[in-house]
C-alpha cells in the first residue's frame, strides 16, 4: 500500500503543518466563490461541439499552475492516492458543456453546485470512504445552513431560463468579414460519413460553396449546405422539456463526483497509521503532510491524466476524427487557470475551515455568481417572476452560507 499510496523524497515535507487563522479559509471560500461562478464566462460564446476537445485543453491548463505551486512548496511527496480525487472530477466535468447547453450556465451551476455541496458536507460531516467525522462547534447551526443552501437549489428549479433553441441555433449565421474563408468556428478535422442519412453524419456548412468535407467513403463528396451554421450536438437537437430534464439529471451526477474528489486526499490525512503503524505525530508528518495544498499537484495530474484518457477514447469512437473547434483554446485555457486558483483556495478553505463548513459556502456561492453574470450578461433568466425566484433562492443561499460558517 505505501508503495501506491506515495512515492518521493519526504524530507521535502516540513516538520509540523502552518495553522492557518479562520479569516484565511473564508477569503479562500470568497475567491473560490468568484472564480468557480465566473470560469466558464471565456468560453460561453464559442462553440466547443460535444466538449471534449474543451475539456483537454482545460484540464492542461488546470495542471500548469499545480506545478507553480508544487515547486513553491518545495516538491512534497507526491501521493498517486490522491489522483483518484483528479478522476472523479474529471468525469463529473464531462458533463458540463452538454449542461450549458440544456438548461445553461446559471441553473446549472446552481444545480450540481448543491448536489456537490450536500454530498461533500454529509462525507465530511459524518464521515465516508474511511474519513474520519468533523467535529463541530454549534451543529445545529451548521445543519439549518446546509437545510437553507439545499432549499434555495429547490426554488431555482422553477426559474425558467432562456435557452437558445435549435430552430434559433439553425439561424445563427457569422459576420461578413468570415466571407470567403473556411469560418473559424468549424471543427478543425470536420466528421464525415459516407451515408448522407445516417445518425451519426455531420454537416458543417460554409460560406464558400465550392468546399465540401473531404470525400467519403463511397467516393463521392458531402454537399455543403448554405448558411454558416454549425453542427449541433446531441443534447440541443432534443425537445425543450428532455433537454432540461437532461440537463437537471446530468447536474446531479456530476454534482455527487465534484462532492467526493477531495476525498482521497483527506483519506490520507485521516488513516496515515495504516501505512506507517502508531507513531507519534511529529515523524509521521514527515511522511504524510497535514496541509492539503501540498496535494494538489498530485490532485490535478490525476485531472489531466483522465481528460487524456478520455480524450484518447473518444478518438477511437470517432475513428480518429475528433471536432475539434480551434478558436475555444486560448477560452479553454484562461477558463482552466482560473479554475485551478478557486480549486487551489478550495483546498486551502478545506484545511483551515474543514469540509462541514467549506463546502456549503464554496457550492452555494458560485451558483449566486453564474445566476449574476445569467442575468446582466447572458439574458439567460429574464422576466419579472424569474427575477423573483432568484430573488429569494438568493436569500435562502446567503443565509444558509452564514449559518455554515458561524457554526465553526
Amino acid at each position: 500500500m505505501d508503495s501506491f499510496a506515495s512515492f518521493g523524497n519526504s524530507a521535502t515535507t516540513t516538520e509540523a503543518p502552518q495553522t492557518l487563522p479562520q479569516y484565511v479559509g473564508y477569503i479562500a471560500c470568497v475567491l473560490a466563490a468568484i472564480l468557480f461562478g465566473s470560469n466558464f464566462i471565456p468560453v460561453k460564446k464559442f462553440e466547443t461541439g460535444d466538449g471534449l476537445f474543451f475539456q483537454l485543453v482545460l484540464c492542461m491548463a488546470i495542471w500548469l499552475p499545480s506545478v507553480v505551486l508544487h515547486a513553491i512548496q518545495g516538491f512534497p511527496r507526491f501521493w498517486p492516492l490522491a489522483m483518484l480525487g483528479g478522476f472523479l472530477w474529471c468525469t463529473g466535468n464531462i458533463m458540463v458543456v452538454p449542461i450549458i447547453q440544456c438548461i445553461g450556465m446559471a441553473m446549472g451551476l446552481l444545480i450540481w453546485g448543491v448536489s456537490n455541496m450536500l454530498t461533500g458536507w454529509a462525507t465530511g460531516r459524518f464521515g465516508a470512504f474511511g474519513m474520519d467525522p468533523e467535529p463541530l462547534g454549534n451543529p445545529t447551526l451548521n445543519y439549518f445552513g446546509v437545510a437553507l443552501c439545499f432549499i434555495s437549489a429547490l426554488i431555482v428549479f422553477l426559474i425558467k431560463p432562456h435557452i437558445e433553441n435549435v430552430d434559433q441555433t439553425a439561424e445563427r449565421t457569422y459576420s461578413e468579414k468570415d466571407a470567403g474563408f473556411i469560418n473559424e468556428r468549424d471543427p478543425l478535422i470536420p466528421p464525415f460519413s459516407g451515408n448522407s442519412h445516417s445518425s451519426t453524419a455531420v454537416k458543417v456548412r460554409s460560406y464558400d460553396s465550392t468546399l465540401s468535407q473531404g470525400p467519403s467513403t463511397s467516393g463521392e463528396h458531402n454537399s455543403p449546405v448554405e448558411g454558416g451554421v454549425t453542427e449541433l450536438s446531441f443534447f440541443q437537437r432534443l425537445p425543450p422539456f428532455q433537454r432540461k430534464l437532461a440537463g437537471i439529471i446530468m447536474s446531479i451526477v456530476s454534482g455527487v463526483f465534484y462532492g467526493t474528489n477531495f476525498a482521497p486526499v483527506i483519506y490520507i490525512k485521516d488513516n496515515y497509521e495504516q501505512w506507517y503503524g502508531n507513531c507519534t505525530v511529529s515523524p509521521c508528518v514527515e511522511h504524510v503532510s497535514k496541509q492539503d495544498i501540498d496535494y494538489v499537484f498530485a490532485h490535478f495530474t490525476g485531472i489531466l491524466c483522465t481528460s487524456i484518457l478520455y480524450f484518447t477514447i473518444y478518438c477511437i469512437v470517432k475513428k480518429n476524427r475528433p471536432v475539434v473547434y480551434p478558436r475555444v483554446m486560448l477560452p479553454a485555457i484562461i477558463s482552466g487557470v482560473m479554475w485551478s486558483i478557486a480549486d487551489i483556495s478550495f483546498f486551502m478553505a478545506n484545511e483551515v475551515l474543514d469540509e462541514s463548513v467549506s463546502f456549503p459556502i464554496i457550492n452555494a456561492g458560485p451558483g449566486v455568481v453564474a445566476s449574476l453574470w445569467g442575468v446582466f450578461l447572458f439574458k439567460e433568466i429574464r422576466g419579472k417572476r424569474n427575477l423573483v425566484i432568484l430573488a429569494i433562492a438568493f436569500c435562502f443561499t446567503m443565509a444558509g452560507c452564514l449559518m455554515c460558517g458561524l457554526s465553526k
